[in-house]
């Protein structure tokens, strides 16, 4: 069992120790276990994590299609033609 210290997990995600700090204060990372007053996260929960946000992200996506935004100056003016 491989185990992530703030520091590895910061390293894992490639963000700073102070996020993972806030991610895990608005409960946006899994719950860590505790150790000797450390904190620390179990790599097979975290994979898990992502695989779960992977999943909901791609059901978010489906069937939606996605508007452009407002129209360009020159599609409106084609358009009033």
């Amino acid at each position: 069992m491989e185990l992530f210290t703030v520091k590895g997990l910061s390293g894992f995600f490639g963000i700073s120790e102070e996020t993972i700090r806030s991610m895990l204060y608005r409960k946006l990372l899994p719950a860590p276990i505790r150790i000797g007053g450390r904190i620390y996260w179990i790599k097979e929960d975290i994979e898990a994590f992502l695989k779960k946000k992977k999943e909901e992200s791609e059901r978010k996506g489906e069937g939606k299609k996605r508007g452009r935004g407002r129209p360009s100056k020159l599609e409106s003016i084609r358009r009033e033609r």
